[in-house]
């Protein structure tokens, strides 16, 4: 790999730098175009001037890629400012409409252009455009996932899926969010809709990307912020379901010169009743089992988050950058029910009880050097740690009557699980235009983690807690990722782009047991190509199409011994035996103007299918863990149809089918589901909005389990207040209700699992925004610890 790389860069040593023009118009508010305007380009090496023409228009020519700040003086007026990029190409800033405030004050600049279609397929992603148009109105960014092509959220919040696939990686800013989905789930619903930009939908994501994930990247960009002065928003919000709930956030943003201090706190409190059902029959010593078990849970979950960030100017060509992200919560819960059990004709009666109050505490810090070396040239350092530590106390209490209804046994136990995680990422890129049609990226990343998992159970027998040894267990999982990747972006003509990237990644694991000692030692060494290619086909089509190789890791509890009690005889636990899994991924998009047909076909080796049920043999008890598939393949068919009726009226519809054919114990399976989806947007006078959004998911196969068919009914309704800069929003969501279920089958066996939510939540959100709006410079950054934080859960 570093002969490669070396022979690579040399090849393309001698590249000749390229240079660009800038164009534009510009016009007054009457669309009058506004001759002799002086438009002024410049950095620190150079400054180029031009004056509009008769007709409005600019141009500045022989310029290479670099940063620059063009500056419009208007006589009798201000300068206006603004910020640009020359990347690969010329660029065209479209029209710039000059509207005057106040005669010789300072003018508003509008740089306007193309509207941006809602969906546009990029060579490596699909792009959801959410800033501005109906899928942006209301809601939180978890509404929004819920609402996009190829998306799914199972209702129970334990995965989420694209284009058919599971083990997909969330990120935020380009910032893969590696925490466990609970948490994960809470940051998307407390996150502002309309502070969202777009969201990129990477089900083959690029050599760039950490290979992790099979199922691919779903990118969540939030509307830059980065300003003058300073400027924010604040959000307060109340909700009633079964039980209340209530929200309250700030962020806030401020910069001076060369400093740039920005954050959050959030604060989010939800009583959320449900009922856990599990009905299963099972067959022992020649008898059949049936068992039917039913609890009520009112759990509260509460969340504080907080997030600093600074960043330094230290010239024009380096930024150094400090980030610190908090975010605590705690799950505390009473949960009462009944177990129904019939053995050999005979009735029996477990009263059931359990409490948990547990903690999820998550630190993140990051430094960042970004510098400049040329206009050609970026090179960027990070260093990061992550700090995870999850304390789950379970306390049972169970009562056993024989079908008399007289007294057995009283069972009283307890469950604690202590698992602290320690993690530390380097990552280093570099990025060089080589000439104007090709642009190089390099890069190398390490990650060390360790965690330490102690998991007790203690039963109280004559008075006294006595360590149930067969099910407690001390673990700790030491895992090392080493990764270096290169990626090529080539223009081969004026319709024609094509991207090659190749990624190479040594990891190691190693899980000790204080029971047995070394229960796992591997090590695996993968190359992980990716090649894009994307065509226009006139003015209103183009096609794309892509292969690469991923791969899913099995996250730390997948391995780690522990166990979460559902009832007497259901229960979480942990493989240590899990492999990871290999995919291949072989995409084909066509557009034609805003309408997007898509085929997907993925093999994957080793697929991880979590939450299967097993059966354990000779007893009426079964588990529930991750499985390894032999293979999986899925074929997805997908179609997207945006439909303006009137300017009033306009729809989003989505429709998605999937071919699955998989392989476990010897046994071969294959199953076709498809969901439908259809969000309705009304513009309102006086500010008003109406959207509703259904969805319909059939059954589907996962795994040894079939995963029962569920839909979603929401409404909201906005009105935004301009005087006062704020928008008043209420929603009703889940209008008929919320369940997850799913079951399993196996030779005589079998179980359904039901999870029933909170129907009909009707909440009341305002929001109001402060500050100043004239637009700065931002810098993007990446922080590289992100990347493990989903492994987690």
């Amino acid at each position: 790999m570093k002969f490669f790389l070396i022979g690579f860069l040399s090849l393309f040593c001698n590249c000749i730098y390229a240079q660009y023009k800038i164009t534009g118009k510009i016009l007054d508010k009457n669309n009058k175009p506004l001759p002799f305007v002086e438009v002024k380009v410049n950095n620190t090496t150079v400054t180029k001037v031009s004056i509009t023409d008769k007709d409005g228009v600019y141009t500045i020519n022989n310029l290479s890629a670099s940063d620059y700040e063009i500056t419009i003086h208007i006589l009798l007026s201000k300068e206006i400012k603004k910020s640009v990029t020359v990347i690969d190409k010329d660029l065209n800033l479209g029209i710039t409409y000059i509207e005057e405030v106040k005669e010789k004050s300072i003018q508003d600049i509008f740089i306007t252009g193309k509207k941006k279609q809602q969906i546009e397929q990029k060579i490596d992603r699909l792009v959801v455009n959410v800033e501005g148009t109906p899928i942006g109105i209301s809601g939180t960014a978890l509404e929004v996932l819920q609402r996009l092509p190829g998306v799914e959220i199972s209702s129970n919040g334990g995965s989420i899926t694209l284009n058919g696939k599971s083990e997909v990686g969330v990120l935020m800013n380009d910032k893969l969010t590696r925490i466990p989905m609970s948490s994960l789930i809470q940051i998307l619903s407390s996150t502002n809709a309309k502070d969202i930009e777009k969201i990129e939908l990477i089900s083959n994501p690029p050599a760039k990307y950490d290979a992790e994930f099979t199922g691919g990247l779903i990118n969540i960009k939030q509307i830059k912020k980065n300003t003058d002065g300073m400027n924010g928003n604040i959000l307060a919000g109340v909700g009633y379901g079964k039980k209340d709930k209530e929200k309250f956030g700030v962020n806030w943003n401020a910069r001076s010169n060369k400093i740039n201090f920005y954050g959050d706190m959030n604060y989010d409190r939800n009583n959320t009743p449900r009922a856990f059902t599990n009905s299963g029959t099972t067959f022992s010593n020649q008898s059949v089992i049936t068992n039917f078990t039913e609890t009520y849970r009112d759990p509260v979950i509460t969340g504080y988050s907080g997030r600093f960030g600074l960043d330094y100017y230290i010239n024009e060509k380096l930024t150094f950058g400090v980030l610190v992200n908090g975010n605590f919560s705690n799950f505390k819960q009473d949960a009462n029910g009944f177990n129904l059990r019939n053995s050999l004709n005979k009735n029996s009666y477990t009263n059931l009880y359990n409490d948990e109050d547990s903690d999820r505490n998550l630190f993140t810090s990051n430094l960042n050097l970004n510098y400049k070396i040329d206009s050609l040239q970026t090179i960027n350092f990070d260093m990061d740690y992550l700090n995870y530590n999850n304390k789950a106390p379970n306390n049972y209490n169970n009562h056993y009557f024989d079908e008399n209804g007289a007294l057995e046994r009283n069972e009283i136990f307890s469950v604690t699980k202590n698992t602290p995680v320690d993690v530390g990422v380097g990552k280093i890129d570099y990025s060089r235009i080589l000439s104007k049609k090709v642009k190089l990226d390099v890069g190398g990343k390490y990650t060390y983690s360790k965690l330490s998992n102690t998991v007790l159970v203690n039963s109280l027998i004559d008075g006294q807690y006595v360590q149930n040894n067969n099910l407690s267990e001390k673990s700790n999982l030491i895992e090392n990722i080493s990764a270096t990747y290169l990626s090529v972006d080539w223009e081969a003509n004026e319709k024609t782009d094509v991207k090659i990237g190749l990624r190479y990644e040594h990891s190691m694991q190693q899980l000790d047991l204080l029971s047995t000692g070394n229960a796992l030692d591997t090590k695996l060494s993968e190359f992980f190509p990716s090649l894009f290619f994307s065509r226009e086909i006139g003015k209103k089509s183009s096609l794309q199409a892509s292969y690469g190789r991923r791969v899913s890791r099995p996250t730390y509890f997948d391995l780690a011994p522990y166990v979460l009690f559902l009832d007497p005889n259901t229960f979480y636990f942990g493989n240590i035996k899990l492999k990871p899994s290999i995919s291949n991924i072989f995409s084909l998009n066509y557009k034609f103007q805003k309408y997007l047909v898509s085929v997907e076909y993925t093999h994957e080796k080793n697929s991880i299918a979590r939450s299967q049920t097993v059966f354990l043999p000779e007893s009426s008890q079964q588990l529930l863990t991750s499985l390894n598939l032999d293979y999986l393949n899925t074929l997805t068919f997908s179609i997207n149809t945006p439909i303006k009726i009137n300017k009033w009226w306009e729809m989003q519809n989505s429709f998605q089918v999937s071919y699955i054919n998989q392989k476990i114990n010897a046994q071969k399976n294959n199953d076709t589901f498809f969901i439908i989806r259809t969000t309705q947007t009304f513009s309102l006078p006086k500010d008003f909005s109406i959207q509703i959004f259904a969805a319909y998911n059939s059954d589907r196969l996962s795994g040894v389990s079939k995963i029962k068919e569920y839909q979603r009914v929401n409404l909201s309704i906005d009105k935004k207040i301009k005087k006062w800069n704020s928008t008043v929003q209420l929603s009703f969501n889940n209008i008929f209700d919320q369940n997850y279920s799913f079951e399993s089958l196996e030779a005589y066996s079998s179980s359904f699992v039901k999870y029933s939510y909170e129907p009909r939540i009707i909440r009341l959100t305002y929001t109001y925004n402060f500050g100043n709006s004239k637009i700065s410079k931002q810098r993007k950054r990446e922080v590289s610890s992100e990347e493990i934080k989903n492994r987690l859960d």
